[in-house]
């Protein structure tokens, strides 16, 4: 009786002990992932600095962040590292044409409702399912871009992005994560002929939750919450012929350089 009594004892301590690991292992794979996952989802502004003008002008489009990714393998300890794709569907809407400050200066307070959606995030064996992005926001247009007087166009933008369904599988161990990022940012821009050069700052905060669980145990246990913010800096290109337009861009945010590409329409 005193045999089993302590090798149930043992059992437990040593189980408590494995599973004590593991989640300090899990929490450094969150830590791993979460900066990267959110500079993923702010990047790509695809848009130069001046609104649609008020209803009902409106642009759509489709765009694709490009990066490397990398984070913390939970169970082998190691770093993952491989090329990121995160393809997005986005629009912008005009509700409001703004006020004229003289009758040369038109558009100041112009606003754009904003909204992102993806089908899924980065393709990778470690995804148990495809992720769901959304994200929602408004541009509000401080300057319009104008020939005479010749103003560059200068807004600022706030938008929230959401991802859930992040879910990873490592060998027997399970996580799941869920990502918000506030982000805000500044952007000035410029057209000139078909070209239009644009360029911003801004300003990411985001938090990250999840849970995990081992196909020995399906107790899900809820890691710490993880909270960051991080600056970014960018600048592209915006090639317009006809309704359509083409950007090209390239975005500095935290510790990772992304590139972004796009093609929109509207009117």
């Amino acid at each position: 009786m005193k045999k089993i009594f302590a090798a149930v004892i043992v059992t437990f301590l040593f189980t408590t002990y494995l599973f004590a690991g593991l989640v300090d292992d899990v929490n450094n794979t969150a830590l791993s992932f979460v900066d990267d996952g959110s500079a993923f989802l702010s990047a790509g502004v695809l848009s130069a600095a001046g609104a649609e003008g008020g209803l009902p002008h409106f642009d759509a489009g489709l765009g694709i962040n490009l990066t490397t990714f990398r984070f913390t393998d939970p169970v082998h300890k190691q770093e993952v590292k491989f090329p990121g794709f995160f393809p997005v569907a986005y629009g912008a809407l005009g509700i409001y044409n703004g006020i004229s400050l003289t009758p040369l200066i038109s558009g100041v307070g112009s606003i754009d409702l904003l909204a992102r959606v993806s089908p899924s995030l980065i393709n990778d064996t470690f995804f148990v399912k495809k992720p769901n992005y959304i994200a929602f926001g408004a541009k509000v247009q401080i300057l319009k871009d104008q020939l005479v007087p010749p103003t560059p166009a200068i807004s600022f933008t706030v938008m929230t992005h959401n991802v859930s369904g992040l879910d990873f599988k490592f060998d027997t161990v399970y996580t799941s994560f869920k990502l918000d990022n506030l982000s805000l940012h500044a952007d000035v821009s410029k057209s000139l002929l078909l070209i239009a050069p644009y360029a911003g700052i801004g300003y990411d905060m985001y938090s990250l939750t999840g849970t995990y669980h081992t196909e020995s145990n399906a107790k899900e246990e809820t890691i710490a919450k993880i909270n960051g913010n991080h600056l970014r800096y960018y600048g592209g290109l915006r090639f317009k012929v006809l309704l359509a337009k083409v950007f090209v861009e390239g975005a500095y945010i935290g510790k990772k350089t992304i590139i972004s590409m796009g093609i929109s329409a509207g009117i």
